[in-house]
């Protein structure tokens, strides 16, 4: 992640203009998977009106915006001050929102917290958050896992600020994944190839290795999904122009996420885990 904040503070505006139109234009097929994303991992976390959330890497705004449907007020961190602000002014532009120095003077009683924004946002970084211990019932974080090269540093960190009986959910990439993206990323990445200048550093897992790593930084599975197969694969996207097609896929998809030789190949995992 030594470059993301650089590449997001660069890029915010046209990555949060892309998603911006995700409710506009629900037959497109990429809005369609991102959503179900979305609802993955929410479903994973199962909050509950009343609990204090946190999503560590907020990015567009988009899974906040969903959460806020299930409780008030959630919180956000981010790496990049411009990713906040277009979170502020576009995604979340209908909600109050503020951009905090920190969360540790944040009240704890459900009422009154900073004149009752909905939203909190603030600078900070997954590998080392400054959160206050305790604070949170759900730490969320998707698709920022595959930025972090020292997972094991930072999964014990992410630990550190969870009070007994929250749930850290969260997506990883799978290295075996059906696209062949990450295997010729890291063989990209191993022989000196990328550009950190022009693209992000990314790092991907196994699911054995995965699964491993949260049990040496105290972690316990609770839940564990597998998307995104054919619908992330070049040979299908020609054949994926519809959501109603999108739909088609993903039960297929749900279908082979049950088979062991193909189960492996999925790109992404959800993961729902709490401190032991």
């Amino acid at each position: 992640m030594s470059n993301a904040r650089e590449y997001y503070d660069r890029t915010s505006e046209g990555y949060v203009s892309k998603w911006r139109e995700i409710d506009r234009k629900p037959e497109n097929p990429a809005f369609y998977f991102r959503r179900r994303l979305i609802e993955g991992l929410l479903d994973l976390a199962a909050i509950r009106e009343g609990e204090r959330v946190v999503e560590m890497g907020c990015g567009t705004g988009l899974v906040l915006k969903e959460a806020l449907k299930r409780t008030r007020p959630v919180f956000g961190t981010d790496i990049s001050i411009e990713m906040l602000r277009r979170v502020q002014d576009s995604v979340l532009a209908d909600r109050r929102v503020e951009i905090v120095s920190g969360f540790s003077g944040v009240p704890r009683g459900p009422a009154g917290i900073r004149g009752g924004a909905d939203a909190y946002l603030m600078v900070d970084d997954i590998r080392n958050p400054s959160l206050p211990a305790g604070l949170f019932d759900v730490v969320l974080s998707l698709e920022v896992l595959r930025y972090v090269e020292s997972l094991d540093s930072c999964l014990a960190r992410v630990r550190s600020v969870l009070a007994p009986g929250s749930r850290f959910v969260f997506s990883a990439t799978n290295l075996w994944s059906a696209s062949l993206f990450p295997l010729r990323f890291s063989l990209r990445r191993r022989l000196g190839l990328v550009k950190p200048d022009r693209e992000l550093l990314q790092y991907f897992v196994t699911e054995g290795s995965l699964r491993s790593r949260l049990r040496r930084a105290g972690f316990e599975v609770t839940g564990f999904r597998r998307a995104r197969l054919a619908s992330i694969n070049p040979l299908f996207s020609p054949l994926i122009r519809t959501s109603a097609a999108a739909r088609r896929i993903e039960t297929a998809e749900d279908a082979l996420s049950r088979v062991p030789i193909v189960r492996g190949l999925f790109d992404t995992f959800l993961v729902a885990a709490r401190p032991c």
